[in-house]
């Protein structure tokens, strides 16, 4: 036999070699990739748990609060107290903002906020009515919303070369 067809080709073997080093290295940068990928993943899904528990332990605490103005309320609205001192007393006795709508109808605009963390708070208010019962409809919410308790201040400014 001729000696040329018998002999193994070099290039074969380190082709061969090559390519099962490229399909490791591409196998180790995506297992890398996807653990990067994963971790950051969790880390952000720990972030929004941990600020819906805020939320809702701040929206508990405001249900709460709600409560104890209702009781308040109904209460004090049986008393022969005028408009102003019904409105003073109970700000008193809940630690809530009151202030009289209508004299009138002798409406009432309760207003508190529960923090929710050091950037925001949840902000209610509510409508009382002296003039009708709880089965009535004797409060309505007017907002119970989620706001911003830290002012916003941008950086517009661009940073150049050799400016400060």
């Amino acid at each position: 036999m001729n000696k040329k067809q018998r002999a193994f080709p070099a290039f074969h073997a380190g082709a061969s070699l090559l390519l099962v080093i490229f399909i490791i290295l591409s196998l180790v940068i995506l297992a890398t990739l996807s653990l990067s990928s994963a971790l950051r993943d969790s880390s952000y899904a720990e972030k929004e748990a941990e600020k819906d528990t805020a939320y809702y332990e701040a929206d508990t605490e405001a249900t709460r609060q709600l409560s104890r103005v209702l009781e308040t309320f109904s209460s004090l609205r049986e008393e022969n107290l005028g408009a102003d001192e019904l409105c003073r007393t109970l700000s008193e006795e809940t630690g809530t903002d009151c202030s009289v709508v209508s004299k009138e109808t002798e409406t009432f605009r309760v207003q508190y906020q529960i923090p929710v963390n050091d950037k925001q708070a949840l902000q209610v208010s509510l409508l009382l009515s002296r003039n009708r019962s709880l089965e009535q409809g004797m409060w309505q919410t007017e907002t119970w919303e989620e706001i911003t308790t830290e002012t916003w201040e941008g950086d517009d400014s661009l940073p150049v070369l050799g400016s400060e």
